[in-house]
């Protein structure tokens, strides 16, 4: 039998050990003559622990509590819902994420209290507390709802509980009506769905099943219904139920040297809850650098997005002919159970160039520029140099024209190149120099070898 560590209980156990030792430490009186240290102390997340709803139908209690621990400050196996009266009591165990459930009151018109109870290494807390008492009017409650399908799926399906309390029998038709639309709209419009569609309801207590929900960042509005012989809607509950994120991104190597890559990238998480993001440089299975990517707000489309201009990024101090891989990755709060996920978006492996050099020079012989370059080149890997001119007008550039070098006389591996081009009629240019990279099996086209400000 193969036995699972709890990782994340370990690290709380490990953390509450530390901080008891700090506390036991700061408790006592001591002199020391020493070399004065700052220490810098992260400020942990606290937990968040609420009830998102609590209400009575019939004598039955239905609560929906929410726990979110990002900084795994809760000891997971010390939580629980303690519900009591005057005349019984109630330990119902709780999960990180969204609770879902139901308890009967047998004592009518008893009032009820419900605690959020948990430990964070000092002994149990009460974070969250809200008071009932029975209800034996016209009600009903959305009591749960979870994914009842694969995340790889484009149509989700979830499942969804409910609970009437039909007095008298006065709801004569009784039914669930649901509808979705973007999450970001949602969040940032405040839009409802334009169309809903109605699933019929003909016991109390039961489960309904919404099927193909589109798996794209989606919000989904419930709303439980009924009415009477005279044709008077009730609204009993309303909840909404966003679907996982959807995060797509990519990683696009702009270009190789000898010690270094530059790339570029995006993600479009189409959703408010992303919490981070980073570009990781492994070395092998050896983590050797990261860079973190700020999310910010796309402004047409009300998406977060992480986007980098291409060659902006780089990554250097690498060893020449040696293969590397570059990791995109993300990270989101589940709603559901409230844990962190972290995604892998994209992973791409490289090879860095074998030696080579390049020097350039730039001569004018009256109007005309001379551009030569010297390159020592064992391995040819450069290919097609060329040059293009641009003019630069209130800090805008455009180009003015391009070519190719002509090849020199070769002597070894070093070979000289040219080209002589008209000078610019214009008062600020620069000249690129770029050229083409056959590193191992992979091409990187246009690459900027050098530039000329004039």
């Amino acid at each position: 039998m193969v036995v699972k560590k709890n990782n994340r209980r370990e690290n709380f156990w490990a953390r509450t050990k530390k901080e008891t030792v700090l506390r036991l430490m700061t408790s006592l009186t001591v002199t020391v003559v020493a070399a004065a240290t700052i220490v810098v102390v992260q400020a942990q997340v606290q937990p968040l622990v609420r009830f998102n709803s609590v209400s009575a139908i019939g004598t039955n209690i239905v609560y929906d509590a929410e726990i979110l621990d990002i900084d795994n400050t809760l000891d997971d196996s010390s939580l629980f819902l303690y519900i009591k009266s005057s005349l019984e009591a109630f330990k119902i165990p709780l999960d990180l994420g969204r609770n879902f459930g139901t308890q009967e009151m047998r004592y009518l018109s008893s009032e009820y209290t419900l605690s959020i109870m948990g430990s964070q290494g000092f002994g149990q807390k009460t974070f969250a507390s809200e008071k009932i008492i029975s209800n034996l009017e016209l009600s009903g409650a959305i009591t749960g709802y979870a994914l009842a399908s694969e995340l790889n799926q484009y149509g989700l399906t979830y499942s969804v509980d409910f609970l009437i309390y039909n007095k008298d029998e006065t709801f004569v038709s009784m039914w669930l009506r649901y509808g979705y639309i973007e999450s970001y709209l949602y969040q940032n419009t405040n839009q409802e769905p334009q169309y809903y569609q109605t699933l019929d309801i003909t016991n109390l207590e039961n489960t309904v099943l919404l099927q193909e929900i589109p798996n794209y960042n989606y919000t989904i509005f419930l709303y439980l219904e009924a009415s009477d012989i005279d044709q008077k809607i009730y609204t009993l509950d309303f909840k909404t139920i966003k679907t996982p994120p959807f995060i797509d991104g990519s990683l696009f190597i702009e270009d190789v040297g000898v010690n270094y890559v530059e790339f570029s990238y995006y993600i479009s998480v189409n959703s408010l809850n992303a919490q981070s993001a980073m570009v990781e440089l492994y070395d092998g299975d050896k983590k050797i650098a990261e860079q973190n990517l700020d999310m910010t707000l796309h402004p047409e489309f009300y998406e977060p997005m992480a986007y980098q201009e291409p060659g902006k990024v780089r990554f250097a101090n690498l060893t020449e002919e040696k293969t590397y891989t570059l990791k995109l990755s993300t990270s989101y709060i589940d709603e559901i159970n409230g844990h962190k996920i972290y995604k892998q978006l994209y992973s791409s492996d490289f090879l860095t160039a074998p030696f080579y050099q390049l020097s350039a020079q730039m001569e004018y012989l009256e109007n005309i520029i001379i551009l030569t370059l010297t390159v020592d080149d064992p391995k040819a890997i450069l290919t097609e140099l060329q040059y293009n001119i641009y003019e630069i007008v209130d800090g805008y550039q455009s180009t003015i024209t391009s070519g190719y070098f002509q090849m020199g006389n070769p002597n070894g591996t070093v070979t000289t190149y040219m080209a002589s081009f008209n000078k610019p009629d214009t008062a600020s240019y620069f000249i690129e120099v770029l050229g083409n990279k056959l590193i191992g099996e992979t091409i990187y086209y246009a690459t900027t070898l050098y530039e000329f400000d004039a």
